[in-house]
This record gives C-alpha cells, sequence and structure tokens, in this order.
C-alpha cells in the first residue's frame, strides 16, 4: 500500500494575524475523511500528521505539506479545501502514473 502523508504546522501559542490554525486544522480533517474512502480503493493510505512548532518557527504555523511538499503555492496564504484537495490528487497521480482522477470523482 502507498502512503501519502500531510504535515501540518501548528503553534498553540498567539498565532500571527494572517495565520487560522484551528480552520487549517478543520479543513485538514474534512478533506481526509471524504478522500480517503476514494483513495483506499487505489491502494492509498493517507494519513495526517500534526508538528508542534516552536516560538521561533511561529511563521510557519498553518503550512501544509503533502509528502514533504508544501501545500500552498504562496508562503502567505493560507491552505483552500481546493489546494489541499489538488495536492493530493497530484500525489496520487504520481503513484497511479496519472490516473488519479479528479475532484468531481469524489462527489460520485
Amino acid at each position: 500500500m502507498k502512503r501519502i502523508l500531510i504535515e501540518w504546522f501548528h503553534y498553540e501559542g498567539k498565532q500571527p494575524s494572517h495565520r487560522a490554525s484551528g480552520r487549517v486544522e478543520e479543513l485538514i480533517a474534512n478533506v481526509v475523511e471524504s478522500m480517503r474512502p476514494f483513495l483506499r480503493t487505489m491502494q492509498i493510505q493517507l494519513d495526517v500528521r500534526p508538528l508542534k512548532l516552536t516560538k521561533d518557527e511561529v511563521e510557519l504555523a498553518g503550512t501544509v505539506r503533502i509528502n514533504g511538499k508544501r501545500a500552498q503555492t504562496h508562503t502567505d496564504e493560507e491552505i483552500s479545501l481546493e489546494a489541499l484537495t489538488d495536492a493530493i490528487l497530484k500525489e496520487t497521480a504520481r503513484f497511479t502514473r496519472g490516473c488519479a482522477g479528479n475532484p468531481e470523482d469524489l462527489h460520485r
């Protein structure tokens, strides 16, 4: 079974004003819940690893990586549902040689 690892960086202290850590956690949980059955049919395991940041690393709060690659296109933007889904599907396509489907398949 292949594996896709979502790493989510969070800081438990005061967040920078442009980050909403709780929203990112909820978004990831929703995407993972909806995509797991779809990916399981292709023998792909989807895992989440929250990584706690230190005070010196607070600027990374809200960052999401998929198998080590940053899911956001810009460092200051907050991850969106579409960006996270696309990043997971791109990683799936890498495993399945381009036969990953698209986000519309999740609603069938």
